[in-house]
């Protein structure tokens, strides 16, 4: 089951005014985004309980949030279950230097969280003329002139996609070649015109 949730655009249409305005979560959600966490740690909650073997979070929840909390009891009782995102920032410093830096979830959700926390970076790099083609499974933190190097993934400084940390918490490691690129192309299935 894939959930989506915008922040352009999200509407409770199907919901009637007198059942948003009597549910706390409901009410939440007609709010401006960023939505308080405890709206994800509902979602979460709801969406295991239906019966969803996983819930992964597209969305880096970065800073500090007073809901942070009930977050985190969730993540607790599902640590096993959720996969949060994560992102890897690339800039150039004053000096012409190449920089990389790995912003997880906040420290108040990994704090408080007694098993480590499923994440995986969120980011994709288009090709030339910005259009995605390939995912980029792992990256090397400890080769930063090749961020696309596979490692062997054993070692410190080797980050998992989102893709790839969903693909482990369902037990299922995909084998990937160590002779070919780190990205693999995306093969897209349907009618042509249904991905733009």
């Amino acid at each position: 089951m894939i959930v989506g949730l915008a922040d352009t655009g999200f509407q409770l249409m199907d919901w009637a005014p007198n059942e948003v305005e009597n549910d706390p979560i409901l009410k939440e959600m007609t709010k401006p985004w960023p939505w308080n966490r405890k709206v994800f740690a509902e979602i979460a909650e709801k969406i295991l309980q239906s019966g969803a073997r996983l819930v992964v979070f597209d969305l880096v929840f970065a800073g500090a949030n007073m809901r942070d909390p009930n977050f985190a009891e969730v993540l607790n009782r599902h640590s096993d279950q959720i996969v949060l995102g994560a992102y890897l920032s690339q800039d150039i410093s004053e000096r012409g230097e190449f920089r990389l830096s790995y912003i997880e979830p906040s420290e108040t959700l990994m704090s408080s969280v007694k098993e480590p926390l499923l994440t995986g970076y969120v980011n994709t790099w288009p090709d030339s003329d910005n259009r995605i083609r390939y995912l980029t499974p792992k990256i090397n933190l400890n080769n930063p002139s090749d961020i696309f190097d596979l490692g062997t993934g054993s070692s410190d400084g080797v980050l998992a996609s989102l893709d790839l940390a969903a693909c482990r918490a369902l037990g299922r490691e995909p084998k990937l070649d160590p002779d070919r690129s780190s990205s693999l192309l995306i093969h897209f299935k349907g009618p042509p015109g249904c991905i733009r």
